[in-house]
């Protein structure tokens, strides 16, 4: 059974696009369906989504010059949301995009809340460096789902959760 559905595909985009009305719609009707395994699945996709992004954007990964491009790109998407309700960590944002590269920074760590705000604002901004707009996004999750899909059945796999359990 599929995990990654249109409705998480839908609040991954809501999200991203500021739909907070949409937003928390969506995670409360699939907390309410999918239970605890919603977390998981949410993570699945907005990890996926992270790291598909931020390996177009940076294609030759983590290097030491690549250091100094996401710091100077975290601080252009910092500079970008200075004054509204969006700030975050820089350092957390910085952290996160060069584990997504490779490198070697630690993720698991970071403040959960932190890095929740972080993951998001970075999909959103690699989305825009990108030049995907909104209605570009839908082709964008379309590439993401399956490998996202894939991902989920493997972390439930080694959680002893299987396929089978999932539905």
């Amino acid at each position: 059974m599929t995990a990654i559905t249109g409705e998480y595909l839908a609040a991954l985009k809501a999200n991203v696009i500021g739909d907070t009305d949409t937003v928390a719609r969506l995670r409360e009707l699939l907390e309410e369906r999918d239970g605890p395994r919603s977390g998981e699945i949410y993570g699945a996709l907005y990890s996926v989504a992270l790291a598909t992004a931020a390996r177009r954007a940076f294609p030759g990964g983590y290097t030491g010059a690549t250091r100094a491009d996401v710091i100077r790109f975290v601080a252009r998407l910092r500079g970008a949301v200075a004054g509204t309700d969006d700030d975050f960590s820089p350092r957390v944002a910085e952290h996160v995009l060069i584990s997504m590269l490779g490198g070697p920074e630690d993720i698991e760590t970071l403040d959960k809340r932190d890095l929740a705000v972080v993951i998001v604002m970075l999909i959103g901004g690699l989305l825009a460096y990108l030049g995907i707009e909104e209605s570009g996004i839908d082709d964008f999750l379309s590439e993401v789902s399956p490998l996202a899909e894939a991902w989920y059945g493997r972390q439930a796999d080694e959680r002893g959760a299987g396929p089978a359990s999932d539905g």
